[in-house]
């Protein structure tokens, strides 16, 4: 997968962000760009978003958001 270096830029920023929170992880949600990940053994990724069309994209960052927590809560 090709990561672009506007998904660094925003790995980058989401580190930083971690860092200053103190908190293990942060998922940046980016539109149409998808999301990208930071975590706290220094890593992160971004993943493209999946194209489509629809009639309503209000609420899709909660979606992802809702997504990842259920994840979590699952032991992912």
């Amino acid at each position: 997968m090709n990561v672009s270096p506007e998904s660094r830029d925003v790995e980058q920023a989401a580190h930083t962000l971690r860092q200053a929170l103190g908190v293990k992880n942060v998922l940046v949600t980016r539109g149409a760009q998808g999301v990208s990940l930071a975590c706290a053994d220094g890593g992160g990724v971004s993943f493209p978003a999946r194209t489509t069309d629809v009639q309503d994209e209000a609420g899709a960052g909660d979606v992802v958001a809702a997504t990842a927590c259920l994840a979590l809560a699952a032991g992912a």
